[in-house]
């Protein structure tokens, strides 16, 4: 999908966000399969992320992302960034951007280690909850 197209397809999902005016999208490098985005010019900036889908690949990569997610921030875990609407028809969805660069090898030291961690056993700590019973399994 071109960037003109997806600017198109995305404009009802960022209304239905309260996000209406004139924006722009900033392709973001560094993903695979997928398209993504920065917003801007809106009230405030958003991460557009458009999900690949190939015929012969049936993983829906959006409610998987988006369901893990909700999950987290639902149970308070705010080092992930907060999923806002998604338009499965469109396969795309809109999360709070959170700006930041990409860590390298010598970028990781204990307190990065101790973040993910954390991270790690405050999702675990959520396991028995119902809603976890929901989650599709990663595919990586």
């Amino acid at each position: 999908m071109t960037e003109h197209d997806l600017a198109a397809t995305a404009s009802p999902l960022l209304q239905k966000a309260g996000l209406t005016g004139p924006f722009e999208l900033r392709a973001i490098k560094g993903g695979a399969n997928n398209q993504v985005f920065e917003a801007r010019g809106l009230r405030r900036s958003v991460l557009l992320k458009h999900y690949f889908k190939h015929a012969q690949d049936q993983r829906d990569r959006l409610g998987a992302e988006f369901g893990f997610c909700s999950f987290a921030w639902a149970r308070g875990l705010r080092c992930v960034a907060q999923p806002l609407l998604m338009d499965t028809a469109a396969h795309i969805a809109l999360y709070e951007f959170v700006p930041g660069t990409p860590l390298k090898p010598g970028d990781v030291h204990e307190t990065e280690i101790e973040q993910a961690a954390n991270f790690f056993a405050g999702l675990n700590a959520h396991r028995q909850h119902p809603d976890a019973a929901g989650l599709p399994l990663a595919s990586e």
